[in-house]
């Protein structure tokens, strides 16, 4: 085949890539030009290993947060749980001693509601205090006896017997004064009929009537429930009243 002829077939071909390429090259960068095109729009594919670093950081900053806060927890726990805290540890004392006081009243206010009632409220108070005291020494020398096999009245026992007594007196009677001033509000009405039928039975004042039920409640009331008492402990711890 001649020279001329071959040169040209493969200028013709040469002609045709050049204008291939030339083409292809314009559909790229009109590609690359159009908003939301194939080459913007598609970013090469995380590999299996690819984590962002946001991804990767925030499980840590999560747990290192849920962390944070189970020890700011514990620290609190641990504060209220010290003798020092503020926590449920140190105000349960508080609590209770605010339960038993809502339980049996408010000491200080139901004294000055006694004070208001009248000499018939301060008789009923002091009827329920003379019993109290009549229960605790019963109380105490029944501990005293049980525990030492000895009256109180023996030689050189009265002092160990008043400091049993006082143990007592110092728990559970203070415990109780709220609900003996309660209590003896709740009777003065009674001690009010009960002055009321001294005055009309004796014809007296007022002033007779109340003393007289000094006299029989307070006095002789007291004096017969404490040896009653007495012989009842007696019976009980079977140890004899004298030595």
């Amino acid at each position: 085949m001649a020279p001329g002829i071959l040169g040209g077939r493969a200028g013709g071909r040469g002609a045709r890539a050049g204008a291939g390429g030339g083409a292809g090259a314009a559909r790229a960068a009109r590609a690359a030009r159009a908003p939301g095109g194939a080459a913007a729009a598609a970013p090469p594919p995380p590999g299996p290993s690819f984590r962002p670093p946001a991804a990767r950081a925030a499980p840590r900053g999560g747990r290192g947060g849920r962390g944070g806060a189970r020890r700011v927890a514990a620290a609190g726990d641990a504060a209220g749980g010290a003798p020092g805290g503020t926590g449920g540890g140190a105000g349960l004392p508080a609590r209770v001693a605010g339960k038993v006081k809502a339980f049996f009243g408010d000491g200080k206010a139901a004294r000055a509601k006694l004070a208001a009632m009248g000499s018939s409220a301060m008789l009923s108070y002091g009827w329920i205090s003379n019993l109290n005291a009549c229960c605790l020494t019963m109380l105490s020398w029944v501990t005293f006896a049980k525990s030492t096999g000895l009256s109180p009245l023996a030689a050189g026992q009265w002092k160990p017997f008043l400091a049993v007594y006082a143990g007592y007196y110092v728990t559970i009677g203070t415990v109780m004064r709220p609900l003996r001033i309660t209590v003896a509000m709740g009777l003065t009405p009674l001690f009010n009929r009960f002055i009321d039928g001294v005055m009309e039975r004796l014809s007296c004042s007022k002033y007779v009537a109340f003393g007289v039920t000094v006299f029989l409640a307070n006095i002789c009331g007291t004096i017969s429930l404490f040896a009653v008492g007495l012989r009842l402990v007696t019976w009980i711890t079977g140890v004899p009243l004298f030595p």
